[in-house]
């Protein structure tokens, strides 16, 4: 088939094209079989979508004959590289789960999950096996073994050099030589990291101790990179994890969504190796004192030495899992925060509102202070 899909569609144009299809308008294409578009909890056929997508930017019709869909086409790439999610069909199956395997000798494991939402993965084998909206789990070997982030395969295996997101490789993160070039990658949406045993992570021990994943080749035979997990395996790693096969994030209505954006987002602040490096940070550039960079609260200050030193917490000034493009988490990011402050913020949704109306509070709490008189000023009555 020949694939006429032009260059140069934008994300407008794909929300263009929701929008024109919420409408009914006229075309030529008929339900997908396999896979959705998914766009504010609402799901819709990939190929209708850019069909109508490459119609309002070229003004020429396009057929259901006159390009390919499926995980490795064109018509997914663009809607991958626009920040669309691809998703299984509700009810459809799974073809199979999959377990990735990474030695945190040899690539920092615990920062890239930090870091990122979006990862890549080396598949050298069953490339043509792993389909996307397929179930996934990270597992972390050496002396803290265990599964550590689920997710979803959101890109099918292929050439580093031709993935959609290329600074989410995380190339920086390698203790030795990275990868070449021409290594096959699998994108993975990662829906949740535990890092360490207080974040929930699930230990190697656990699985040993359970009758069916005992059986299971990571288990067995913990040699390589990818491990295909059975049906009667998925179910029960995923069950371990709290997290069953058939939730997808895209499919959670939206009020159970967005708690568990807020629940990953808390978890993902526990990764101790990127807060102590703010903190270290900040503390370097202001004499050695970590406070609230909001109300400017020290709890040093307040409390005793051994429970208020270098105490406090940390906000994500953009919410892990939120955005609708992959996104790497730098210092910048991070905001430290007293207790009553991050309540504040996270009091309603509008979290980016309520952090503006504390900076703006505390900010005209200040110059009203800086107005008021001395105690040796003289005040003319």
């Amino acid at each position: 088939m020949a694939d006429n899909l032009p260059d140069g569609i934008q994300r407008s144009h794909i929300i263009e094209a929701i929008s024109r299809f919420d409408s009914g308008v006229e075309h030529q294409f008929s339900d997908s079989t396999v896979y959705d578009v998914a766009f504010e909890g609402r799901r819709y056929p990939p190929k209708a979508i850019v069909g109508l997508a490459a119609e309002i930017l070229t003004g020429t019709s396009l057929g259901p004959k006159d390009f390919k869909g499926g995980q490795e086409s064109k018509c997914f790439r663009i809607l991958q590289k626009a920040g669309f999610q691809i998703a299984l069909k509700a009810g459809a199956e799974p073809s199979s789960a999959w377990v990735f395997q990474g030695n945190p000798e040899r690539f920092d494991i615990n920062d890239y999950l930090s870091r990122y939402s979006y990862i890549y993965w080396r598949a050298p084998r069953h490339k043509s096996d792993i389909r996307v909206g397929d179930p996934c789990i990270v597992w972390r070997s050496g002396s803290e073994a265990g599964a550590i982030a689920i997710g979803r395969i959101a890109e099918a295996p292929q050439s580093m050099s031709e993935v959609n997101f290329p600074e989410c490789l995380g190339e920086d993160l390698w203790r030795d030589a990275p990868d070449s070039q021409d290594t096959i990658k699998v994108g993975i949406q990662i829906d949740d990291a535990r890092l360490d045993e207080e974040s929930g992570l699930i230990p190697r021990g656990v699985f040993v101790d359970n009758p069916t994943l005992a059986k299971s080749l990571i288990i067995r035979n913990p040699q390589g990179t990818v491990f295909r997990l059975n049906a009667d395996e998925a179910r029960e790693a995923f069950s371990l994890w709290n997290s069953p096969l058939d939730l997808a994030p895209s499919t959670l209505p939206s009020a159970l969504e967005g708690a568990q954006r807020l629940r990953k987002h808390y978890a993902r602040e526990r990764n101790r190796g990127l807060i102590k490096k703010k903190k270290d940070d900040f503390a370097t550039s202001h004499n050695g004192r970590v406070f609230c960079e909001v109300c400017n609260f020290d709890f040093a200050q307040f409390y005793p030495t051994e429970l208020g030193d270098g105490f406090i917490e940390v906000h994500h000034l953009a919410p892990l899992f939120s955005d609708s493009q992959p996104r790497r988490t730098t210092l910048d990011d991070l905001l430290l925060v007293c207790s009553n402050c991050h309540r504040m913020i996270h009091r309603t949704k509008d979290v980016d509102g309520n952090l503006e109306a504390l900076r703006a509070h505390f900010k005209q709490q200040t110059a009203n202070k800086a107005l008021l008189p001395t105690a040796n000023a003289v005040v003319d009555l």
